[in-house]
């Protein structure tokens, strides 16, 4: 098997080349920058992810006893990305997945690449006490920017063969969407802590387009972001960083998409119901959302339940006791997949101690996993807050709307 700065490849039974990764056009840039700061974004969809687990994994490849961190903000982000396809596409005589320690060992080199996530702020200290060579941060405008200048904090190498390099892979978008814009774009930082330095040559920004992905289905990929609306189309077709909003429903009115109090209904019971769950504790509030859908199709979101610096169990005595029929003491909830990662100290997820919970107290509520698919989602939700689209009684509005969701007033 050879490598080379492009790719990895080894030669098959008939001398021809079986390519294990080849680095795209604008791929091989990223992989030839010797910047100390790396940015590859803009749009969605043109093989950045690709690109910044692959930058990891020649570097292990390539250098003796190299260390290598590859990040996510959510573990299951991460498990889906990068670690189910590690194990698919990296051959097992160059390196082995550890699956307990997440890590990628590198046996010739004695090299090692190390997975991890960041879901809560202070979670980045656990990285912290280790010297990286290399350290990679996939979605990068997702994590906040405190947590961006920690990790580079701890770049830093005694072998001087090596450069160490912060690379970054992200769409618009996010906490840390002004941090990345300044640096690496606008190359202008109007304020820095004490202490703090910035060269703007150190910067390189790669910025990544849907058509650089030969991979990819263009033509179906680029219908489906043009059904975004202007600003978020702006920066997930186009990859503008100055078009992102903050806000990705720009739809959203509330005189056309909230239900008075005065004209809300009792839900029929030829209603289909459902729920959404996202989880919180804080200063980020969780929330429980019930919907009810009409024989044509619309939805109305007609109960929530706001919860703060609760346990799972308090939780999902709260769900139950806002299901006051016997339909609602039957829902499927679809939960934010957060809910599913294993929690240290208890040796169970959030999902399981509530689905167990619910059981107990009598009810056949269960709490399964939501879609992972953002743009889909998002798309799907702008799809029905569209207030010109054409509804079954005649005219156009929206498919979605919410009753006042005071627990004082109608069903909420």
């Amino acid at each position: 098997m050879s490598e080379q700065a492009f790719g990895l490849y080894r030669r098959d039974e008939l001398g021809g080349t079986e390519w294990i990764y080849r680095a795209q056009e604008k791929q091989k840039i990223g992989h030839l920058a010797a910047a100390p700061n790396i940015l590859y974004g803009g749009a969605a969809g043109p093989g950045k992810s690709h690109w910044l687990r692959w930058h990891l994994i020649l570097g292990c490849l390539q250098f003796k006893n190299f260390n290598a961190l590859l990040l996510r903000r959510q573990y299951t982000e991460l498990e889906d990305t990068h670690i189910r396809k590690i194990q698919l596409e990296v051959p097992a005589e160059y390196a082995k997945y550890n699956v307990s320690k997440h890590t990628l060992n590198f046996p010739k080199t004695n090299a090692v690449l190390r997975l991890g996530h960041a879901k809560h702020e202070n979670d980045v200290f656990q990285y912290l006490s280790t010297e990286w060579d290399l350290i990679g941060v996939d979605e990068a405008s997702q994590f906040t920017p405190r947590q961006l200048d920690l990790l580079r904090s701890r770049l830093r190498t005694i072998n001087p063969d090596i450069k160490p390099q912060f690379c970054a892979a992200s769409n618009p978008g996010g906490p840390a969407h002004t941090w990345l814009k300044q640096r690496f774009i606008d190359k202008r930082v109007p304020s820095l802590d004490r202490g703090q330095r910035y060269e703007p040559e150190e910067w390189l920004f790669i910025p990544g387009l849907l058509h650089d992905n030969e991979y990819i289905d263009y033509e179906t990929y680029r219908a489906q972001l043009e059904e975004l609306p202007q600003a978020v189309r702006e920066a997930y077709l186009h990859g503008n960083w100055d078009s992102f909003e903050g806000q990705y429903f720009d739809e959203w009115d509330r005189n056309l998409h909230v239900v008075p109090a005065a004209e809300q209904f009792e839900i029929t019971d030829w209603w289909q119901l459902g729920a959404g769950m996202d989880w919180g504790y804080a200063p980020h509030p969780g929330v429980v959302i019930w919907n009810a859908y009409s024989p044509e199709g619309q939805a109305y979101a007609y109960k929530e339940l706001v919860f703060e610096r609760s346990t799972p169990t308090e939780v999902a005595a709260l769900i139950a006791g806002r299901c006051h029929t016997e339909r609602e003491n039957n829902l499927v909830i679809r939960g934010d997949t957060s809910m599913w990662i294993t929690q240290a100290t208890e040796g169970v997820s959030i999902a399981e101690m509530i689905n167990e919970e619910l059981h107990n107290l009598g009810t056949n509520i269960t709490i399964v996993q939501a879609n992972k698919d953002r743009i889909n989602g998002w798309m799907r939700m702008h799809q029905w807050l569209n207030p010109r689209r054409p509804i079954p009684q005649g005219g156009v509005g929206p498919w979605l709307r919410i009753f006042n969701l005071n627990p004082e007033l109608g069903y909420g």
